[in-house]
């Protein structure tokens, strides 16, 4: 799993709808965390494999470590 994240520095921030406008789709692995639809944090988790999405977050706060690892059930 690799973990991307971007912080905007400098009291910078980015909204929900330019985040759509970059082609930030919200899906049912898409979190948005912030009481007024403004961000400075995103998060992307890709898997180092495939690389697919597994899930992104929009955040107002700090993030202090990286989320947990993904739970992966193989058939």
């Amino acid at each position: 799993m690799w973990v991307i994240d971007f912080t905007l520095i400098s009291g910078t921030t980015i909204t929900r709808a330019q985040l759509s406008q970059t082609g930030w789709q919200a899906d049912k692995n898409t979190e948005y965390y912030s009481d007024n639809n403004s961000y400075n944090q995103l998060m992307i988790v890709v898997d180092a494999n495939t690389g697919d999405i597994l899930s992104k977050r929009a955040t107002q706060a700090i993030q202090l470590g990286v989320p947990p690892p993904a739970v992966i059930t193989l058939k």
